[in-house]
Protein backbone atom coordinates (compact mmCIF):
# COMPACT_ATOMS: atom_id res chain seq x y z
CA UNK A 1 0.00 0.00 0.00
CA UNK A 2 2.81 2.39 0.85
CA UNK A 3 4.49 1.72 -2.51
CA UNK A 4 1.26 2.43 -4.37
CA UNK A 5 0.85 5.75 -2.54
CA UNK A 6 4.46 6.70 -3.30
CA UNK A 7 4.04 5.83 -6.97
CA UNK A 8 0.78 7.77 -7.20
CA UNK A 9 2.33 10.78 -5.46
CA UNK A 10 5.27 10.78 -7.87
CA UNK A 11 2.86 10.77 -10.81
CA UNK A 12 0.91 13.65 -9.28
CA UNK A 13 4.10 15.67 -8.74
CA UNK A 14 5.28 15.00 -12.30
CA UNK A 15 1.94 16.04 -13.78
CA UNK A 16 1.84 19.17 -11.63
CA UNK A 17 5.38 20.13 -12.65
CA UNK A 18 4.55 19.60 -16.32
CA UNK A 19 1.42 21.76 -16.17
CA UNK A 20 3.33 24.46 -14.29
CA UNK A 21 6.16 24.41 -16.87
CA UNK A 22 3.66 24.75 -19.71
CA UNK A 23 2.14 27.71 -17.87
CA UNK A 24 5.57 29.34 -17.61
CA UNK A 25 6.19 28.90 -21.33
CA UNK A 26 2.82 30.44 -22.15
CA UNK A 27 3.57 33.31 -19.77
CA UNK A 28 6.84 33.91 -21.59
CA UNK A 29 5.05 33.91 -24.92
CA UNK A 30 2.38 36.31 -23.70
CA UNK A 31 4.49 38.81 -21.78
CA UNK A 32 8.22 38.48 -22.26
CA UNK A 33 8.34 37.81 -26.00
CA UNK A 34 6.39 40.97 -27.00
CA UNK A 35 8.64 43.07 -24.74
CA UNK A 36 11.88 41.86 -26.36
CA UNK A 37 10.61 41.85 -29.97
CA UNK A 38 11.90 45.41 -30.69
CA UNK A 39 8.33 46.59 -31.18
CA UNK A 40 7.91 50.27 -30.20
CA UNK A 41 4.47 49.53 -28.76
CA UNK A 42 4.43 45.93 -27.56
CA UNK A 43 1.00 44.40 -27.20
CA UNK A 44 0.86 42.21 -24.13
CA UNK A 45 -1.34 39.21 -24.79
CA UNK A 46 -3.54 39.22 -21.71
CA UNK A 47 -5.45 36.11 -22.72
CA UNK A 48 -2.20 34.10 -22.74
CA UNK A 49 -1.24 35.51 -19.35
CA UNK A 50 -4.66 34.57 -17.95
CA UNK A 51 -4.24 31.06 -19.35
CA UNK A 52 -0.80 30.74 -17.75
CA UNK A 53 -2.16 31.82 -14.38
CA UNK A 54 -5.01 29.32 -14.73
CA UNK A 55 -2.56 26.52 -15.51
CA UNK A 56 -0.49 27.47 -12.48
CA UNK A 57 -3.57 27.29 -10.27
CA UNK A 58 -4.47 23.89 -11.77
CA UNK A 59 -0.97 22.65 -10.95
CA UNK A 60 -1.38 23.88 -7.37
CA UNK A 61 -4.76 22.14 -7.10
CA UNK A 62 -3.42 18.85 -8.44
CA UNK A 63 -0.85 18.74 -5.62
CA UNK A 64 -3.75 18.45 -3.18
CA UNK A 65 -4.59 15.04 -4.70
CA UNK A 66 -1.51 13.47 -3.12
CA UNK A 67 -2.20 10.51 -0.88
CA UNK A 68 -0.92 10.04 2.63
CA UNK A 69 1.83 7.45 2.89
CA UNK A 70 1.74 5.05 5.82
CA UNK A 71 4.42 5.69 8.37
CA UNK A 72 5.05 9.26 7.24
CA UNK A 73 5.03 12.14 9.67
Amino acid sequence: MKLQAKRFNEHVKLFSSTVNAIGLVIFGGGLIQPLIANDPSPTIRWSWIALSITLHMVAQSVIRLMRAEEGSV
